[in-house]
C-alpha cells in the first residue's frame, strides 16, 4: 500500500472512530438518562450509573480530540498511533463491559460484544498507517 493510500485509509478510519465517538459522547455525557435508558433499558432508573456513564462520555469525548487529529493533520502518522493504542486500550475495556453490563438491550449487547473485534481491527490499521507515515530511519552502513 502506498503512503497516499495508507494516510487515506488512517483518516478514514480516524473519521469513522470520531462520528461515533462524537454520538457516544454527546449522548452519554449531556444526556446520560437518555443514553441508558436506550442501552441499559432492563435497568430500573434508579439503578443507573449516572456517574460512570458521564464519565464514559467524556472519555469518549477526548478521543474525538485525537480522532479528528488524525483525520485532519497535515502529519497525521503520529495521531494514528495514538488512536490506535487508545482503540487497543479499549479492546479489554470492552470485554470487560461486554461480561458486566446489566439491563443492555439486545442490539446494545450485540454492539458491545462486537466492539473488542472493531477496536483491535481499527487499532491494526492505524498502525500500518503509522508504520507507513514513519518510516524507521535509515540504519548507517558498517
Amino acid at each position: 500500500m502506498s503512503v497516499a493510500n495508507s494516510r487515506r485509509t488512517g483518516r478514514g478510519i480516524c473519521l469513522a472512530l470520531a462520528g461515533v465517538d462524537a454520538a457516544l459522547g454527546i449522548a452519554a455525557a449531556a444526556f446520560p438518562n437518555a443514553y441508558l435508558s436506550l442501552v441499559h433499558s432492563g435497568l430500573p432508573e434508579r439503578e443507573f450509573p449516572i456517574d460512570w456513564v458521564v464519565r464514559t462520555g467524556v472519555l469518549w469525548l477526548m478521543f474525538l480530540v485525537f480522532e479528528l487529529s488524525g483525520a485532519l493533520s497535515a502529519a497525521p502518522g503520529k495521531w494514528f498511533f495514538c488512536v490506535a493504542m487508545l482503540r487497543w486500550m479499549e479492546v479489554p475495556a470492552d470485554v470487560a463491559y461486554g461480561v458486566l453490563a446489566r439491563g443492555s438491550t439486545p442490539l446494545a449487547q450485540a454492539v458491545i460484544l462486537s466492539a473488542p473485534a472493531v477496536n483491535a481491527l481499527a487499532g491494526a490499521l492505524l498502525l500500518a498507517s503509522f508504520r507507513k507515515e514513519s518510516p524507521p530511519p535509515a540504519q548507517p552502513e558498517r
